[in-house]
């Protein structure tokens, strides 16, 4: 299959997945409650100002959580009717025979719908940004919370993305496919909050100090599972740059070891669903190819 082939097949997935009726609910839902959560945050803070009372440090991090959260959990919520039926859909309508059987191999079809979901969900974050550099007006946001958020967001719908192939190529129903995926997408969510609780429960009896890093209540902390704890860990680091003080030693001496492994969370859970997307990948690629030989 020659470059200019699979660049025609990814134009044409793009055109037919942007025209979807969840993607373009999402895309116009998902950037009216962003600019709404924005509108509501700033509304209150120039009103408060008139009492004397300036935006600080987290009300602009609440501000900023609030509306990655909302995307974040936006975006998770399509993925299942776009992600999860990809091949499915191909399935049903009996369309990846004819292209197996055409120049088009198991391995082009499956990058394919991975580029393609890339850049259908780096589209939906990317135009979200406009009202997020907003928030850098405050003064308290930069560029690289953005780098890291995109990073976060991206590494899921890979992870998922994977999964919702393997899930998809397994079942071969459009429907099932999408409930299927919604599932393993709640029980990772469960898990993971369950995983968070006990990580700092655990801490908490060890060295009480160590959740003193944050000003925030422990619901916080169990909401830290999409984004507000990286973007918060992401501050900490940053802090520690900025002030000439070695990473390693600060969180050693300040908050021990599971100062550590907090400041690492982010590197170690974008790696974790690298790492199981690549598994998902393999086992698709090998799955596709016991049914089509090819």
């Amino acid at each position: 299959m020659s470059e200019k082939d699979k660049k025609i097949m990814l134009f044409k997935e793009l055109k037919i997945e942007i025209r979807r009726t969840w993607y373009i609910i999402s895309f116009v839902l998902c950037n009216l409650i962003v600019f709404g959560c924005v509108a509501y945050y700033f509304n209150m803070i120039f009103r408060s100002e008139s009492t004397g009372y300036s935006a600080d440090y987290k009300a602009v991090l609440g501000m900023y959580n609030t509306v990655l959260l909302i995307e974040y959990i936006i975006i998770l919520c399509v993925i299942p009717f776009t992600v999860g039926v990809t091949l499915a859909r191909e399935y049903e309508a009996k369309t990846l025979d004819l292209l197996l059987i055409s120049k088009f191999s198991t391995k082009d079809i499956i990058h394919t719908k991975l580029k393609m979901i890339c850049i259908v969900y780096l589209m939906l974050i990317v135009s979200t940004l406009p009202y997020l550099c907003v928030v850098f007006s405050v003064g308290v946001i930069n560029i690289f919370n953005i780098i890291v958020y995109v990073l976060v967001v991206m590494s899921s719908v890979i992870c998922y993305s994977c999964i919702g192939m393997y899930i998809s190529a397994k079942v071969k129903k459009v429907t099932l496919s999408a409930l299927l995926l919604a599932v393993v997408e709640l029980a990772s969510t469960l898990g993971s909050y369950v995983l968070f609780g006990a990580i700092y429960n655990f801490a908490d009896g060890i060295n009480k100090s160590i959740l003193d890093v944050y000003s925030y209540t422990k619901l916080d902390h169990m909401g830290n599972l999409l984004v507000t704890n990286p973007v918060i860990n992401i501050f900490k680091i940053q802090s520690y740059i900025e002030g000439n003080a070695s990473i390693y030693r600060t969180l050693m001496n300040n908050y021990g070891v599971w100062g550590i492994i907090d400041a690492l969370w982010i590197p170690i859970s974008i790696l974790f669903q690298l790492i199981v997307a690549w598994i998902m990948y393999n086992k698709t690629k090998r799955l596709m190819l016991k049914k089509h030989h090819k």
